[in-house]
């Protein structure tokens, strides 16, 4: 019961790995709305500026609230410029100054008409939480603070039948928000997770967990933007696959994929893709010649204690010397010599996989 407990209010219902898997996607998400968000706020708080300049009275004036929280929110979104979207602590911090700025105006404006308090304060306590993705006990916290400055509000400052309707009204709106607080990241969360699996289904290859062929062609292009001396590409290919299929049957190949799939993960430190049946394709970014041929080393030596085998082609190029498109066949063209001689190799006849 209080591990159920503990997972509503730091993970909305869901257990802490799952909210680790769409964590990134969160922060993402939240930054794209902040941006948004600041741009609405300023925008609006412009107009009732204006509104309120030639509708209300000096003393009633909620000029100074307008123009602080203006002000407070074009820094927000100046900030959002110069960092990067996946930086948690920064992204957090930025939202919940943007919260603390919504409510601190609510509260000004609360204690400078104490007729209306209640309308103005709580309904920001009900709106800031479908705005953002965020853990509910951090905005339950938020929202207890607020309702407890409106409750004090409405009990000592406020006078007559207004102090205990007001009274009455900000408990009614604390337990709403305490709701919609967990309730509303519940179904964001919801939401992004299934968005995440999807996504991850599009771009993975179900067995080897690598990227897929699909999310080599989004980002082959992408890479010389990337990239600030070289790029190199390395194209490998299972040797023997079809004959273990035939010899050994589908779940021995799978393995021999499986395997190779983690040999190089394990020696390689660039992008791993799996684009055909037995091909992979890595591509790293500013790494040395000598570098890259060691990590092929490396994951020749640890095939060589598998019962499997893999040929490799490589080829580097500085930034825009040729296309990818181009780097990529050169990469395909010498891994094929590579296949031929493990082929023309006496103990390497392709009717005898080696298992």
């Amino acid at each position: 019961m209080a591990e159920k407990i503990k997972n509503m209010l730091l993970y909305a219902g869901m257990s802490k790995e799952e909210f680790q898997n769409i964590l990134q996607e969160g922060i993402e998400d939240n930054y794209q709305h902040l941006r948004k968000y600041t741009r609405l706020v300023v925008l609006f708080f412009l107009f009732m500026s204006i509104l309120d300049f030639f509708v209300s009275h000096e003393m009633d004036s909620n000029q100074p609230y307008y123009w602080i929280a203006i002000v407070i929110t074009l820094v927000i979104n100046l900030i959002t410029h110069l960092i990067e979207p996946s930086d948690h602590k920064k992204v957090d911090g930025l939202v919940y100054l943007f919260l603390i700025n919504m409510y601190g105006m609510g509260i000004g404006i609360m204690l400078q008409h104490s007729n209306y308090p209640t309308v103005v304060l709580m309904s920001l306590v009900i709106l800031m939480p479908l705005l953002f993705i965020l853990q509910p006990f951090k905005m339950m916290i938020l929202s207890l603070l607020v309702g407890t400055i409106s409750f004090c509000n409405a009990m000592w400052v406020e006078t007559g039948s207004t102090s205990k309707i007001d009274m009455y009204y900000t408990i009614c709106f604390i337990i709403i928000a305490l709701i919609e607080d967990y309730t509303s990241n519940h179904i964001r969360l919801q939401s992004l997770m299934a968005h995440v699996n999807v996504k991850y289904l599009s771009e993975r290859d179900i067995l080897t967990k690598l990227y897929n062929r699909t999310k080599y062609e989004e980002q082959r292009d992408s890479y010389p933007l990337q990239a600030s001396r070289v790029i190199s590409l390395v194209y490998i290919d299972a040797n023997s696959l079809h004959e273990i299929n035939n010899t050994y049957g589908h779940s021995e190949g799978d393995m021999m994929l499986i395997t190779i799939a983690r040999i190089l993960q394990t020696c390689f430190r660039g992008d791993i893709y799996r684009i055909g049946g037995d091909e992979f394709v890595i591509v790293a970014l500013d790494q040395d010649d000598e570098m890259i041929k060691s990590e092929i080393q490396q994951a020749q030596k640890a095939l060589s204690k598998t019962a499997y085998s893999a040929s490799f082609g490589f080829v580097t190029m500085k930034r825009y010397e040729k296309s990818m498109k181009e780097l990529e066949q050169e990469a395909e063209a010498l891994m094929y010599r590579k296949k031929q001689i493990y082929y023309e190799q006496s103990d390497h006849d392709r009717r005898q996989p080696r298992i």
